[in-house]
């Protein structure tokens, strides 16, 4: 908006000069005229601060309009370009969401896989579980039966030895009591031989029943053999 000058100083001159003449011509008491003169320079002392104030604050306000249009313009282009940078912005806000949406969905694919993987895993874990679970009863029946097994077989085992120390035993005593009787049948075909002197003399058949044996007899106790020869003692 244009600002309408204020007069210059030549214009006030030509004013305080009319005034001059005029006081001159009208006015005849040169005091009252003095008086008025004082006080129209002191007014146009005044008039002419506040038109130099006025003049500089004109300045200035030309220098913020100056702005102010440089501003506008600067806003005007803005606002013009401003569409294309707002269409700009939600093409590249659109590009980032069907991105971050296309992001969402390998996100749920992974999930349900990861979830699925995790149902899996929970069925074999449940399965091994209990699998363990049988294993370990099966393994404490197998140990218990193991364990009656061996003390069985420990019985066994202990009584086998008995009876084999007790078999050794009868079988030492049977080696004894053979190898006696072995000595007594030396003796007594030793006693029935023939002498290359006399001849042969079959031995008397066993008796049927001996009575007890006289003391000092050459003979003494005489046991019939299975051979039919006596067995002395």
């Amino acid at each position: 908006m244009p600002v309408t000058p204020y007069p210059s100083d030549i214009n006030l001159k030509c004013i305080i000069d009319e005034g001059d003449v005029h006081v001159s011509c009208d006015c005849q008491d040169n005091g009252e005229m003095a008086r008025q003169l004082q006080e129209g320079t002191a007014i146009i002392e005044e008039l002419t601060a506040q038109i130099q104030h006025l003049q500089t604050e004109q300045r200035c306000l030309h220098l913020e309009i100056a702005q102010l249009d440089s501003d506008n313009q600067n806003l005007e282009l803005r606002l013009e370009t401003l569409p294309k940078l707002h269409g700009d912005h939600m093409t590249k806000l659109m590009r980032e969401a069907n991105d971050e949406e296309e992001h969402c969905s390998e996100l749920y694919g992974d999930l349900s896989k990861v979830t699925a993987d995790r149902a899996c895993t929970e069925k074999v874990h449940n399965f091994h579980r209990k699998v363990v679970a049988d294993l370990k009863r099966e393994l404490e029946a197998t140990t218990s039966s193991c364990r009656e097994h061996l003390c069985f077989y420990e019985k066994r085992l202990q009584d086998s030895w008995s009876a084999a120390l007790l078999v050794e035993k009868k079988l030492t005593e049977l080696r004894a009591k053979n190898e006696h009787t072995r000595r007594l049948l030396a003796d007594v075909e030793f006693g029935v031989l023939p002498s290359p002197s006399r001849p042969f003399v079959p031995a008397a058949p066993p008796a049927a029943h001996r009575g007890p044996e006289v003391p000092g007899s050459p003979l003494g106790h005489q046991v019939p053999l299975k051979g039919g020869h006596p067995l002395r003692d």
